[in-house]
């Protein structure tokens, strides 16, 4: 009995989720560890590389060298983001029975802690959003659910809507504000201890998208087709416009995805893989659209100087970069003859990191002609390896 519960174990303390650790790896492993995704810190050339093991690795994507490697979970990272520091991250995996996500919070260091919410349905649509002065973490649950973790001080707090409204999207507005938008049109302004300070007017569908600029000065909300921008801080309308996207369906599809630079508004959404560019008049700059089956949920961003505009697709390979005054898509580079699954730009603007997830591997480029710089693979143990071109 007594190896019996030695092994038992062992196995449970493999199973907790922990900051850094050696991870087994089967004997009989011969294919390359899968990557799962990427994120870039908004800082620096730091590219966050997660796979399948349960690992994140650090690298550093001006150098082309790999860093530190973080054990963030029992199971495959799914989400990752950095903090606005650029020295935090955080996580999201599924546990290996699929009824939760551990989230986990760890600096580049290793260092870390872990909080486990339930998940309600299969449809990885869990998203994680530091405040801007990275103490809290806002959490969306598959369920609808939005969760604000104070991950320093291990207290979380749920956003409470009323009975049948379901949130569906949420954004921080300075370190103390929240707003959300919700299944039934209805967006509300919410204390950073989860007590609502007011709900506005429901619009006339669901809300799929609330989103502040980065100066802090204007709101956007989208309902379907349509999208308002708002004056803060004292929330009046400053302009209404339809998308140009041809089909919709009521419900299902409307504007989910946006991003900010200094002049321009970036949208994606549709039944079609469609983007957008927009002054912040309303007035439409360019748009692009094609098919990309029922994969709806769609990534889109600018580089940090503004001049690329990107969109990929969550799950699928169809990823693309624009010039963001012009709308005119590069073909260039490592453009020209690959697709992408996850684009993401650091933050010296210099690199741009591009995940094949079928090829199990992750392109770095510069910026300029979008030549390779290096390739990423991952090993049947989990072990990076930067590959530099000559």
């Amino acid at each position: 009995m007594l190896p019996l519960l030695l092994i038992a174990l062992a196995q449970a303390a493999v199973d907790q989720p922990k900051p850094i650790e050696s991870l087994p790896h089967p004997k009989e492993a011969t294919q390359p560890v899968y990557l799962m995704t990427i994120a870039t810190s908004p800082v620096d050339a730091t590219l966050a590389v997660a796979l399948a093991d349960g690992s994140v690795w650090m690298v550093d994507a001006a150098k082309l060298s790999v860093g530190q490697r973080i054990r963030c979970a029992s199971a495959a990272p799914c989400i990752i983001c950095f903090a606005p520091d650029g020295k935090t991250i955080a996580t999201g995996a599924y546990s290996p029975g699929f009824d939760k996500v551990i989230w986990t919070v760890a600096k580049t260091d290793g260092s870390g802690s872990t909080i486990s919410t339930k998940v309600e349905g299969s449809r990885i649509n869990e998203s994680a959003q530091f405040s801007p002065d990275g103490a809290r973490l806002l959490l969306h649950q598959a369920d609808g659910g939005m969760i604000l973790w104070d991950y320093a001080r291990e207290l979380s707090t749920k956003l409470s809507p009323p009975t049948e409204h379901r949130l569906a999207t949420a954004c921080w507005w300075g370190n103390d504000k929240l707003i959300s938008g919700d299944s039934k049109g209805v967006v509300r302004v919410w204390n950073a201890d989860g007590t609502l300070i007011k709900s506005m007017p429901a619009l006339t569908s669901r809300v799929d998208c609330v989103d502040i600029s980065p100066d802090g000065t204007r709101l956007l909300t989208t309902f379907g087709p349509k999208a308002r921008l708002w004056r803060l801080p004292d929330m009046t309308l400053d302009v209404e416009f339809s998308s140009t996207q041809t089909l919709f369906i009521p419900d299902n599809d409307g504007l989910f995805g946006a991003s900010w630079s200094r002049n321009r508004l970036l949208l994606a959404g549709g039944t079609q893989f469609s983007i957008e560019c927009r002054a912040f008049d309303g007035s439409l700059a360019w748009a692009d659209e094609f098919a990309c089956g029922d994969e709806k949920w769609l990534i889109c961003s600018f580089d940090p100087s503004g001049t690329f505009a990107s969109c990929a697709r969550n799950g699928g390979n169809q990823g693309r970069v624009y010039e963001a005054e012009t709308g005119i898509r590069r073909m260039d580079g490592v453009l020209a003859t690959e697709s992408w699954d996850v684009i993401e730009w650091t933050g010296d603007a210099q690199c741009v990191a591009l995940l094949s997830r079928s090829k199990r591997s992750v392109t770095i480029a510069d910026t300029k002609s979008f030549a390779r710089r290096g390739t990423i693979t991952s090993d049947a143990h989990g072990e990076l390896t930067v590959s530099k071109q000559d």
